[in-house]
């Protein structure tokens, strides 16, 4: 008797649980089309995080807020920096091979968990006497690669921990003081 009650309950729930997945996928089925090149019983499965928004950077300014950026065009200011980036978490930049220059071209100030990639960075005038095509300043794990960085110019970085500098190409060099566990690859 309890072995029939058993199956009983575990045929209900097991019902139960197929009715509801069901429900689920057709209110996603609106919005997903079959993909042809699957078999014919095959649905792709509904999107369970939602797309991460770009932002596009278009001029020179600083960056306060968290989240991915991409630069539109190519940048420059003659007189400070032209990308500020300051006292955020999770920010991520990708210059999709445009220029920037300034003095320097990209700042970070105080960022946490970061990314700086396929830029090309130079420096356009000498202020005090410092060429600095990139600096950070207090941040730490930063992620800095696929970039070029320009003659007369150099990276900067001070206070910084566990910064990853990889595959750029260096046409300067790079100052690194008071951090620890930076790795240059």
């Amino acid at each position: 008797m309890i072995r029939n009650l058993i199956v009983s309950v575990l045929v209900v729930v097991t019902l139960v649980a197929l009715s509801i997945a069901g429900l689920y996928a057709y209110k996603f089925s609106k919005d997903i089309q079959p993909n042809p090149t699957l078999a014919p019983s095959v649905m792709p499965l509904p999107a369970t995080t939602s797309p991460v928004s770009v932002r596009n950077v278009n001029s020179c300014g600083n960056i306060t807020s968290s989240g991915n950026y991409i630069v539109s065009n190519d940048l420059d200011n003659e007189q400070t920096a032209c990308l500020i980036v300051e006292n955020i978490k999770d920010v991520n930049i990708d210059c999709d091979n445009h220029t920037i220059l300034g003095a320097p071209a990209v700042k970070f100030i105080n960022v946490q968990n970061f990314s700086l990639k396929s830029c090309h960075l130079g420096k356009l005038t000498a202020i005090g006497g410092l060429l600095y095509s990139l600096q950070l300043e207090k941040s730490s794990h930063g992620d800095i690669y696929q970039n070029t960085f320009g003659i007369n110019s150099y990276v900067e970085m001070s206070n910084s921990d566990n910064i990853r500098v990889r595959e750029n190409q260096f046409n300067t060099y790079l100052v690194s003081y008071y951090g620890s566990s930076n790795t240059i690859e």
